[in-house]
């Protein structure tokens, strides 16, 4: 049985930021029905997490959120959300009750600083801050998630000393995988791609000196660029940073079902195609 499910509570989100992979120009307005929350089976599983679009896009996916995450903690599972922040304080406000249900919460953030923030995800900066410090003023367990592609790689260590000022507990950095999905493909365009990265992260005073950041390298991103997991972890430790490395070496397939708005149950990689 896999171990974690996963849930598109919507098909939704106030950002459109052009290397999302669901995002197709325009987004939808489904939110997952009572009825789906209500038959979606948790039997197995040990943690849901909510994932995909923005689960605090609205009133409306809020409030799912917070049906399902009653269901989940009745089942005795763990409970999480991946959001972009920015209307967190809106989402405690109107269900005070998450504060209880989540394990933990998944911000991502992509652009490290006000300008690149507003190039990269098209929102504000400031209302992300917010959203951060106030999940973590709730006793909320908040990590930072940040993608790596061509067009942030030249602001590593920005992206690493901001990590370093935000009041988180995690900070982990993951190259962007590069979908079929969209119209202009973002990423890291060129092949044996892995190694550089480690290498220049490495070379990173800043990242060796992080308390906090990890760089995140999965099977799906060596099934990209041709690389061995086994010689990515084997430069790791050469270089010394094994530590501040997260390999996950299993396929995500395996250990994860995902649930989309509609009820369907798919596996992960059908929604990066």
């Amino acid at each position: 049985m896999k171990e974690v499910l996963t849930v598109s509570i919507n098909d939704g989100c106030n950002l459109m930021c052009p290397h999302c992979y669901l995002f197709k120009g325009s987004w939808g307005k489904q939110t997952m029905t009572d009825e789906i929350i209500a038959t979606i089976n948790l039997s197995g599983y040990k943690f849901v997490h909510v994932v995909a679009t923005e689960p605090f896009l609205n009133s409306e996916s809020i409030r799912a959120t917070t049906k399902l995450g009653h269901r989940t903690k009745k089942a005795g599972l763990g409970f999480s959300v991946i959001t972009n922040g920015l209307n967190i304080p809106l989402a405690f406000k109107l269900e005070p009750s998450l504060r209880e249900l989540l394990d933990f919460i998944d911000v991502s953030m992509d652009g490290p600083t006000p300008q690149l923030y507003k190039k990269f995800r098209g929102g504000s900066y400031k209302k992300f801050i917010s959203g951060v410090d106030y999940a973590k003023n709730a006793g909320i367990d908040v990590s930072i998630l940040s993608v790596l592609s061509e067009e942030t790689l030249g602001y590593f260590d920005e992206i690493i000393r901001v990590s370093e000022e935000l009041s988180t507990s995690r900070f982990l950095m993951a190259p962007l995988v590069i979908t079929a999905s969209r119209e202009v493909t973002f990423g890291v365009h060129r092949e044996k791609y892995l190694a550089d990265i480690i290498k220049m992260a490495a070379n990173s005073l800043e990242f060796c000196q992080s308390k906090k950041g990890l760089l995140d390298i999965g099977l799906t991103h060596t099934k990209q660029s041709g690389e061995s997991m086994d010689e990515l972890k084997g430069l790791a430790s050469k270089l010394g940073v094994s530590e501040k490395m997260f390999f996950l070496e299993k396929d995500p397939d395996l250990l994860i079902d995902r649930v989309l708005v509609d009820g369907k149950v798919v596996a992960p990689s059908t929604t990066l195609v």
